[in-house]
């Protein structure tokens, strides 16, 4: 119930509503919504209350709480079901558990700290209370396995336009799953997509891509080895503003959901030339680990399929897959 209650609060938005008022809408006792009231107060909800005139929402608190991200959402698809945590292992874990067992598509798993969060090739993602954006979403897209690395760069280039309408940064995408602010020689990581998958050999099954992005981080509780690496949107700001994680969240999940319709669609080709806008890796010389192997050489483009193109030796290499670092 405190759901329909807080509906009626924002509905009221700037004047009061009375408890009998709220209870009559309901059909329950004044005292269930006073309850409800101060429930939701714990949550961190900043409700005033005024003698004969009744209650006022005032503001809400800074958590990606479902009935925040659905007020005012503007798409439907990536929300259809929500799980919020305050803590948790890995969104990506918990969604390909759901997933699993029929989720249906566009469920969204959401927590305000991951615990064991994941990145590429194994690695734990920093994300601690408050100060990150940590979500997966379950896709069912009726398209080949080899069409999967395609969602993480849509899904970059969705991120990356949320971005830019919400924040000042200067975002930018580093090939294959990173969002990054550039520097003057380097780049900082504020970002990054990891898309996991279950499939048969003629079609997914189903697609979970888990989403990390540092929000509204300082720069000194970073720790000490990835300080030099990693930063946030806030700590990139002119006047290190903070963000409201809840209005960037909602404009990733719907940049998200109208790049996926273009996807399915058959857009690719302008969503990899949207890309491409963003490439900061292209003119680079670069390095590229690829299990043992490494190859050095100069970027050239994003090929159509998105592939990385690089000259080596005076070989064109079409590179599908590989951990990428600037070379000095």
């Amino acid at each position: 119930m405190s759901k329909k209650v807080l509906e009626l609060l924002r509905k009221q938005s700037r004047d009061y509503i009375s408890g009998q008022d709220m209870a009559d809408q309901l059909g329950v006792s004044r005292i269930a919504v006073w309850k409800q009231i101060q429930a939701l107060k714990k949550h961190g909800y900043e409700i005033s209350a005024l003698k004969k005139n009744g209650y006022i929402l005032r503001s809400s608190p800074d958590l990606m709480l479902p009935a925040e991200i659905k007020a005012g959402l503007q798409n439907k698809m990536f929300c259809s079901k929500i799980y919020y945590f305050p803590t948790l292992d890995s969104t990506n874990n918990f969604a390909k558990k759901l997933a699993q067992t029929g989720a249906p598509e566009g469920t969204l798993v959401l927590a305000e700290m991951q615990t064991q969060g994941k990145g590429r090739l194994g690695r734990s993602w920093f994300s601690p209370a408050g100060g990150s954006i940590c979500f997966s979403l379950v896709l069912r897209p009726p398209v080949l396995p080899s069409y999967a690395q395609r969602f993480t760069l849509m899904a970059g280039v969705a991120v990356a336009a949320a971005i830019k309408k919400v924040c000042s940064a200067a975002i930018r995408l580093k090939w294959p799953n990173d969002l990054v602010i550039a520097g003057k020689s380097t780049y900082l990581k504020v970002g990054g997509i990891l898309t996991e998958m279950g499939a048969e050999s003629d079609r997914v099954n189903y697609l979970v891509t888990g989403i990390g992005l540092n929000v509204n981080l300082d720069q000194n509780v970073f720790p000490a080895d990835l300080r030099s690496r990693g930063t946030s949107l806030k700590a990139q700001d002119p006047h290190n503003l903070p963000v409201v994680r809840v209005k960037l969240l909602q404009q990733v999940l719907l940049e998200l959901e109208q790049y996926y319709k273009r996807f399915l669609k058959g857009d690719w080709e302008n969503i990899i030339h949207e890309y491409r806008s963003f490439d900061i890796l292209t003119g680079k010389t670069v390095r590229i680990r690829q299990g043992e192997d490494i190859i050095s050489g100069k970027v050239t483009e994003i090929d159509s399929e998105g592939r990385l193109v690089v000259k080596s030796n005076k070989q064109i290499l079409r590179v599908i897959a590989g951990e990428v670092t600037f070379q000095k």
